[in-house]
């Protein structure tokens, strides 16, 4: 399971193989049932997650942000 932080932000790719879908039967139907990408679905996740960590810690940012797979 990919793990944010030391894997980096998750790919398209990544996240299809793990759930056992291709990268265009993913898109298809994420962009089918949400309108949305799969790219902006990971985004939204990321960024919800941010927020969460960010409200509940006097962690310095530049932390978090590693935390969550950004350099």
């Amino acid at each position: 399971m990919h793990q944010l932080g030391q894997d980096g932000i998750p790919s398209v790719k990544e996240l299809a193989k793990e759930m056992g879908y291709s990268t265009n039967y993913l898109s298809d139907l994420l962009k089918k049932e949400t309108g949305k990408y799969t790219q902006e679905h990971i985004h939204f996740q990321i960024i919800h997650h941010a927020k969460n960590l960010l409200s509940g810690t006097s962690e310095p940012i530049s932390s978090i942000a590693y935390k969550l797979g950004f350099e």
